[in-house]
Protein backbone atom coordinates (compact mmCIF):
# COMPACT_ATOMS: atom_id res chain seq x y z
CA UNK A 1 0.00 0.00 0.00
CA UNK A 2 1.19 3.51 -0.75
CA UNK A 3 1.91 5.84 2.14
CA UNK A 4 -0.99 8.15 2.91
CA UNK A 5 -3.60 6.30 0.83
CA UNK A 6 -6.77 4.71 2.11
CA UNK A 7 -6.97 0.90 2.39
CA UNK A 8 -7.99 -0.71 -0.85
CA UNK A 9 -6.97 2.21 -3.08
CA UNK A 10 -3.66 0.81 -4.37
CA UNK A 11 -5.50 -0.97 -7.20
CA UNK A 12 -7.00 2.37 -8.26
CA UNK A 13 -3.55 3.96 -8.36
CA UNK A 14 -2.15 1.18 -10.52
CA UNK A 15 -5.23 1.33 -12.76
CA UNK A 16 -4.67 5.07 -13.35
CA UNK A 17 -1.01 4.30 -14.06
CA UNK A 18 -1.90 1.72 -16.70
CA UNK A 19 -4.50 4.02 -18.27
CA UNK A 20 -1.85 6.74 -18.65
CA UNK A 21 0.44 4.31 -20.45
CA UNK A 22 -2.36 3.01 -22.68
CA UNK A 23 -3.34 6.57 -23.60
CA UNK A 24 0.18 7.52 -24.61
CA UNK A 25 0.82 9.96 -21.74
CA UNK A 26 3.77 9.94 -19.36
CA UNK A 27 2.67 8.77 -15.88
CA UNK A 28 3.79 10.96 -13.00
CA UNK A 29 3.18 10.86 -9.25
CA UNK A 30 0.63 13.65 -9.68
CA UNK A 31 -1.28 12.14 -12.59
CA UNK A 32 -1.97 8.95 -10.67
CA UNK A 33 -2.68 10.64 -7.34
CA UNK A 34 0.36 9.61 -5.31
CA UNK A 35 2.54 11.85 -3.13
CA UNK A 36 6.17 11.10 -3.99
CA UNK A 37 7.58 12.57 -0.78
CA UNK A 38 5.26 10.44 1.35
CA UNK A 39 6.29 7.31 -0.52
CA UNK A 40 9.98 8.03 -0.08
CA UNK A 41 9.83 9.22 3.52
CA UNK A 42 7.70 6.31 4.74
CA UNK A 43 9.37 3.62 2.63
CA UNK A 44 5.96 2.12 1.85
CA UNK A 45 5.87 -0.98 -0.31
CA UNK A 46 4.27 -0.49 -3.72
CA UNK A 47 5.09 0.03 -7.35
CA UNK A 48 6.05 3.66 -7.88
CA UNK A 49 4.28 4.81 -11.05
CA UNK A 50 6.96 6.96 -12.65
CA UNK A 51 9.07 6.77 -15.78
CA UNK A 52 12.20 8.66 -16.67
CA UNK A 53 11.82 11.80 -18.78
CA UNK A 54 12.37 11.27 -22.49
CA UNK A 55 11.40 7.59 -22.39
CA UNK A 56 9.06 6.16 -25.05
CA UNK A 57 5.53 7.00 -24.00
CA UNK A 58 4.26 3.44 -24.20
CA UNK A 59 5.39 0.73 -21.82
CA UNK A 60 7.66 -1.65 -23.66
CA UNK A 61 6.29 -5.15 -24.13
CA UNK A 62 9.14 -6.82 -26.02
CA UNK A 63 11.91 -9.08 -24.72
CA UNK A 64 13.78 -6.15 -23.14
CA UNK A 65 11.25 -6.27 -20.30
CA UNK A 66 12.06 -9.86 -19.36
CA UNK A 67 14.14 -10.56 -16.25
CA UNK A 68 17.58 -9.14 -16.99
CA UNK A 69 20.73 -8.54 -15.02
CA UNK A 70 21.19 -5.01 -13.68
CA UNK A 71 24.69 -3.65 -14.32
CA UNK A 72 26.15 -1.29 -11.67
CA UNK A 73 26.52 2.46 -12.14
CA UNK A 74 29.67 3.48 -13.97
CA UNK A 75 30.62 5.79 -11.10
CA UNK A 76 29.36 7.29 -7.83
CA UNK A 77 25.91 8.91 -7.79
CA UNK A 78 25.66 12.15 -5.83
CA UNK A 79 23.49 15.19 -5.21
CA UNK A 80 25.98 17.32 -3.29
CA UNK A 81 24.87 15.97 0.09
CA UNK A 82 24.83 12.17 -0.15
CA UNK A 83 26.74 9.86 -2.47
CA UNK A 84 25.91 6.31 -3.53
CA UNK A 85 28.84 4.11 -4.48
CA UNK A 86 29.68 0.45 -4.88
CA UNK A 87 30.68 -1.39 -1.70
CA UNK A 88 34.43 -1.62 -1.24
CA UNK A 89 36.55 -3.60 1.17
CA UNK A 90 39.39 -1.17 0.49
CA UNK A 91 37.20 1.78 1.53
CA UNK A 92 36.62 0.24 4.95
CA UNK A 93 33.14 -1.13 4.42
CA UNK A 94 33.93 -4.41 6.18
CA UNK A 95 35.04 -2.46 9.25
CA UNK A 96 31.86 -0.37 9.04
CA UNK A 97 29.70 -3.50 9.03
CA UNK A 98 31.60 -4.82 12.05
CA UNK A 99 31.09 -1.47 13.80
CA UNK A 100 27.34 -1.44 13.24
CA UNK A 101 26.98 -5.08 14.25
CA UNK A 102 28.92 -4.52 17.47
CA UNK A 103 27.22 -1.24 18.46
CA UNK A 104 24.02 -1.46 20.48
CA UNK A 105 20.86 -0.47 18.58
CA UNK A 106 22.72 0.27 15.33
CA UNK A 107 21.04 -2.62 13.51
CA UNK A 108 17.53 -1.59 14.59
CA UNK A 109 15.02 -1.77 11.78
CA UNK A 110 16.98 -4.43 9.87
CA UNK A 111 18.33 -1.71 7.59
CA UNK A 112 21.57 -3.54 6.82
CA UNK A 113 21.22 -6.73 4.73
CA UNK A 114 23.66 -9.26 6.17
CA UNK A 115 24.25 -12.96 5.75
CA UNK A 116 23.25 -14.49 9.10
CA UNK A 117 26.15 -15.82 11.18
CA UNK A 118 28.65 -14.93 8.45
CA UNK A 119 31.64 -12.58 8.83
CA UNK A 120 31.23 -8.99 7.62
CA UNK A 121 33.60 -9.56 4.71
CA UNK A 122 31.28 -12.20 3.28
CA UNK A 123 28.25 -9.87 3.47
CA UNK A 124 30.11 -7.07 1.67
CA UNK A 125 31.28 -9.54 -0.95
CA UNK A 126 27.69 -10.74 -1.36
CA UNK A 127 26.52 -7.21 -2.21
CA UNK A 128 29.08 -7.14 -5.02
CA UNK A 129 28.14 -10.61 -6.25
CA UNK A 130 24.67 -9.25 -6.96
CA UNK A 131 26.11 -6.66 -9.34
CA UNK A 132 28.18 -9.33 -11.08
CA UNK A 133 25.09 -11.42 -11.80
CA UNK A 134 26.35 -14.31 -9.71
CA UNK A 135 24.30 -16.15 -7.06
CA UNK A 136 23.87 -13.93 -4.00
CA UNK A 137 22.00 -13.86 -0.70
CA UNK A 138 20.87 -10.21 -0.67
CA UNK A 139 20.25 -7.45 -3.22
CA UNK A 140 22.91 -5.80 -5.33
CA UNK A 141 23.77 -2.91 -3.05
CA UNK A 142 25.15 0.62 -3.13
CA UNK A 143 26.31 2.20 0.11
CA UNK A 144 25.34 5.72 1.15
CA UNK A 145 28.12 8.09 2.23
CA UNK A 146 28.37 11.73 3.28
CA UNK A 147 31.38 14.05 3.53
CA UNK A 148 33.43 13.97 6.73
CA UNK A 149 32.09 10.56 7.80
CA UNK A 150 34.45 7.68 7.13
CA UNK A 151 31.82 4.93 7.46
CA UNK A 152 28.91 4.47 5.08
CA UNK A 153 25.66 5.49 6.76
CA UNK A 154 23.05 3.65 4.72
CA UNK A 155 22.37 1.36 1.80
CA UNK A 156 20.28 1.28 -1.36
CA UNK A 157 19.68 -2.11 -2.98
CA UNK A 158 18.25 -3.21 -6.31
CA UNK A 159 16.70 -6.38 -7.65
CA UNK A 160 17.02 -7.37 -11.30
CA UNK A 161 14.40 -5.91 -13.66
CA UNK A 162 11.32 -8.13 -13.98
CA UNK A 163 8.98 -7.07 -16.78
CA UNK A 164 10.52 -3.60 -16.61
CA UNK A 165 10.07 -3.20 -12.85
CA UNK A 166 12.98 -2.98 -10.40
CA UNK A 167 12.47 -3.53 -6.70
CA UNK A 168 14.52 -1.08 -4.64
CA UNK A 169 15.22 -1.27 -0.92
CA UNK A 170 16.93 1.32 1.23
CA UNK A 171 17.81 1.90 4.84
CA UNK A 172 19.72 4.26 7.07
CA UNK A 173 21.73 3.63 10.24
CA UNK A 174 19.65 4.69 13.28
CA UNK A 175 22.04 7.46 14.28
CA UNK A 176 21.60 9.12 10.86
CA UNK A 177 17.82 8.99 10.58
CA UNK A 178 15.49 11.97 10.66
CA UNK A 179 17.76 14.25 8.60
CA UNK A 180 16.32 13.74 5.14
CA UNK A 181 19.30 11.64 4.04
CA UNK A 182 17.23 8.53 3.32
CA UNK A 183 14.97 10.56 1.03
CA UNK A 184 17.96 11.88 -0.89
CA UNK A 185 19.47 8.41 -1.23
CA UNK A 186 16.18 6.93 -2.41
CA UNK A 187 15.70 9.64 -5.02
CA UNK A 188 19.23 9.17 -6.32
CA UNK A 189 18.77 5.42 -6.58
CA UNK A 190 15.38 5.66 -8.26
CA UNK A 191 16.53 8.31 -10.73
CA UNK A 192 19.51 6.19 -11.73
CA UNK A 193 17.40 3.05 -12.15
CA UNK A 194 14.81 4.87 -14.25
CA UNK A 195 17.54 6.11 -16.58
CA UNK A 196 18.24 2.52 -17.69
CA UNK A 197 16.65 1.22 -20.92
CA UNK A 198 15.44 -1.97 -19.23
CA UNK A 199 13.60 -0.16 -16.39
CA UNK A 200 10.08 1.30 -16.63
CA UNK A 201 9.19 1.58 -12.95
CA UNK A 202 10.69 1.26 -9.48
CA UNK A 203 9.06 -0.55 -6.59
CA UNK A 204 10.08 0.78 -3.17
CA UNK A 205 10.30 -1.36 -0.07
Amino acid sequence: MYAGERPGSSAQVLDRYRRCLAGGTRPTFESVGVDSDEIIENAATGTVPVRSAGRDRHRKTDATNAMTHLAPPTGPLGDGVVTLRLPSKVAGDVDAVDHYAATEDQLDGSWLPLIPYAPAERSVGDWLEGWAGRPHHNSALLVVTIPDERRFIGVVGFGDPDDGIVEMIYGMAPSWRGRGLASRAARLGASWALSLPSVDAVSYE
